[in-house]
């Protein structure tokens, strides 16, 4: 997602710059999580938030990053002065707005549309995500959880729940019940997107 554009070699890419730098240094070595902003002047701040995969090495979360950082600045939005990508091992978030505690809206993938239909895993996909999204705010340090469940005797469902860190409990539980709620819905129409 982007919104809006900078003039390479203005104030706010500068910025952009040092907050990359920022996040790429620490974020491997904060407990997979660390946010950062950049302002002198009001109108030029850069906010931004990398977030690792709970399951995740340091070494993977710091490559993860990187590469996040290096698509997004040369591949998917270049001068767009907010932007986040979703990698395999890692998120990466910045914008010329506040992202701490906001979520930028729900987005959900189903990659195989093959079962997504049938009634038995859209059951299975609502309920494994329920228990993971309550072992992700019921503890209050505990923002990951991963599990599979059976679907009848051949397939494995695999979950997994995160909780970004600048986002209270109440707040995570109301996303994840949206987000569930999207999953049976696009499940039951058998939709990806």
């Amino acid at each position: 997602s982007t919104r809006g554009e900078f003039t390479p070699g203005s104030a706010y890419q500068q910025r952009l710059l040092y907050l990359v730098d920022n996040l790429c240094a620490n974020a491997p070595h904060k407990i997979g999580f660390w946010n950062a902003s950049w302002a002198e002047v009001s109108n030029e701040r850069a906010y931004g938030l990398a977030l690792c995969h709970g399951d995740v090495s340091p070494e993977d979360f710091e490559t993860c990053l990187t590469n996040a950082t290096i698509t997004v600045a040369n591949t998917y939005c270049p001068n767009c002065r907010g932007a986040i990508i979703w990698r395999d091992y890692c998120m990466f978030k910045y914008s010329d707005l506040d992202v701490l505690g906001k979520m930028n809206g729900i987005t959900g993938y189903i990659a195989s549309e093959g079962n997504a239909g049938d009634d038995n895993f859209r059951e299975a996909a609502v309920v494994l995500m329920g228990n993971l999204s309550q072992t992700t705010i019921g503890a209050p340090h505990k923002f990951f959880a991963n599990g599979t469940t059976a679907i009848g005797n051949t397939t494995t469902l695999y979950g997994m729940v995160q909780r970004s860190r600048d986002l209270s409990a109440d707040y995570c539980r109301g996303c994840l019940a949206i987000a569930r709620g999207e999953l049976s819905i696009r499940s039951m129409n058998n939709i990806s997107g």
